[in-house]
């Protein structure tokens, strides 16, 4: 397998409590309520496209820091509660790979062990959730027709939640995905390694999108530094089939 280190059109914008100009709604994912109804005819195109010879194209981001703190009652957010997922914030950053390429694979690890965060985190691509530092709830968020759960703020919203996060979820942790975060309110670094299966039926979900979204969601109860999370460089190795 080669590596490709190509350019790509990255744009990283901060919404819901984080520093900078907010995401106009048009530009984000509306969670979908079931698969689309040819989802095993899409998932077999993508499994036939990355059955050929692949390449990694290597994109390096920066996420930048969420500083502000929730905003409270503002943006779909709740009120204060302690112990409840009552706000979030969001920082998503937007790719677009050479020739629309297909994501066959992925794989995210932060440079330096440099991560922090305050309560617990969300990152999903294309909506769909790839790692949580709190793993309850997900069989609320999967959606009919698939395993892959779809971030929905409105299920999520006003939960009760506990700080005792060793346990995680993971997507596809029980075929072989592998996701490292630190602990909430502690400093570490970010690895994740989501089988190539996996992130193929999470492309078939929004196959007809030209423009990812790698979104980084934290949710907060009631204290001064939750929504809050600081600034992360990561690569993202994806695996695409190798242009002719």
């Amino acid at each position: 397998m080669k590596t490709l280190i190509t350019f790509i059109m990255i744009l990283t914008l901060n919404s819901c409590g984080s520093d900078g100009d907010k995401v106009s709604e048009d530009v984000l994912i509306t969670p979908i309520t079931g698969a689309p109804e040819d989802i095993e005819e899409v998932k077999e195109e993508i499994a036939y496209d990355c059955s050929s010879e692949l390449e990694v194209v290597t994109l390096d981001i920066t996420i930048p820091a969420s500083t502000k703190s929730c905003e409270w009652g503002k943006n779909g957010n709740l009120s204060k509660r302690n112990t409840y997922t009552r706000a979030k914030s969001e920082t998503p950053t937007y790719f677009v790979l050479p020739n629309y390429q297909t994501v066959c694979g992925l794989e995210i690890t932060s440079e330096r062990e440099e991560f922090k965060y305050d309560d617990h985190i969300y990152l999903t691509l294309n909506n769909s959730v790839l790692f949580s530092s709190y793993p309850n709830h997900m069989e609320d968020l999967t959606i009919e027709g698939s395993k892959v759960p779809q971030f929905n703020w409105e299920k999520l919203k006003n939960t009760k939640f506990t700080n005792n996060d060793y346990e995680r979820f993971c997507l596809g942790s029980d075929m072989g995905s592998y996701c490292h975060f630190p602990q909430t309110q502690r400093t570490g670094e970010m690895k994740i390694k989501i089988i190539d299966e996996v992130i193929q039926e999470v492309v078939a979900l929004n196959i007809d999108r030209d423009t990812h979204i790698l979104n980084l969601i934290v949710t907060g109860d009631n204290d001064a530094s939750d929504c809050k999370h600081s600034e992360i460089n990561v690569q993202l190795e994806i695996k695409v089939p190798k242009m002719p």
